[in-house]
């Protein structure tokens, strides 16, 4: 069931147009991943991204602000 969820989450996040409750869904994913892994670059670009969408800017700036150190 969960390698099923997982393929689903997979599809959804690769597709350009995403709905806002998409969005949400990954957003809410992300964040939980990223309290585990605080140093993951993919994931806080993609958290970045995510907000940039809902355009709630100043969320995806403080993503893009923890990127600077790690790079």
């Amino acid at each position: 069931m969960k390698d099923k969820e997982e393929a689903v989450s997979l599809e959804q996040e690769n597709r350009q147009v995403k709905t806002e409750d998409t969005v949400q869904r990954l957003i809410d994913e992300k964040e939980l991943r990223a309290k585990s892994e605080p140093k993951n670059v993919k994931l806080l670009k993609d958290l970045a991204e995510l907000y940039t969408q809902k355009k709630e800017f100043d969320r995806a700036l403080s993503y893009y602000e923890q990127l600077k150190p790690l790079k």
